[in-house]
């Protein structure tokens, strides 16, 4: 099955409507991804995001419609709903474009502070791993903010660059 009718089907599945590709155009940002805008024969809108190395990618997208599930689900700051998603492609809704709030800054601070209060866990990490761009992000679970961020945000990045350095780089201690 092509890509068009997989993602046609996902979304058939998701919203239980019928859904048949009428137009897909490019939209811009982004550098790892194929990002487009599609919409269907009935007028709905979605944005689809595809990547050619996406077997290369394990869980990449499953990570990325789990994560915007859970920032969607506290209902505090405005987050696009995860549609559907495959091992190559994640379906999320569109919103529109319009003049920000002249104070949206300070919203936007006020929504992230309520965002952290309503999704503190006892521990630090996430219940999968997932992705900084291509680059495979480890999240097990640490009793320690400090003990995860140190080993699993700046310490593995620094394993991945000693890997692709060398240890006779002069910037590995």
């Amino acid at each position: 099955m092509d890509l068009q009718s997989r993602v046609e089907a996902s979304i058939s599945s998701s919203t239980g409507q019928s859904a048949s590709l009428a137009q897909s155009q490019s939209a811009h940002g982004g550098c790892i991804n194929d990002s487009r805008l599609i919409s269907l024969e009935d007028g709905r809108q979605f944005f689809l995001k595809t990547n050619s190395l996406a077997k290369q990618l394990p869980g990449m997208f499953a990570g990325e419609y789990l994560s915007l599930q859970l920032l969607l689900e506290p209902g505090v700051i405005h987050v696009p709903r995860p549609v559907a998603y495959a091992d190559d492609f994640v379906v999320i809704e569109t919103f529109r474009h319009g003049q920000p709030a002249a104070d949206w800054q300070e919203q936007m601070g006020r929504q992230l502070a309520q965002l952290h209060v309503a999704t503190k866990q006892s521990r630090f990490g996430f219940e999968n791993d997932n992705y900084l761009g291509t680059t495979p992000q480890p999240n097990p679970w640490s009793d320690s903010w400090l003990e995860f961020f140190r080993e699993h945000r700046l310490g593995w990045q620094l394993q991945l660059f000693e890997q692709k350095t060398g240890r006779s780089d002069p910037l590995i201690i």
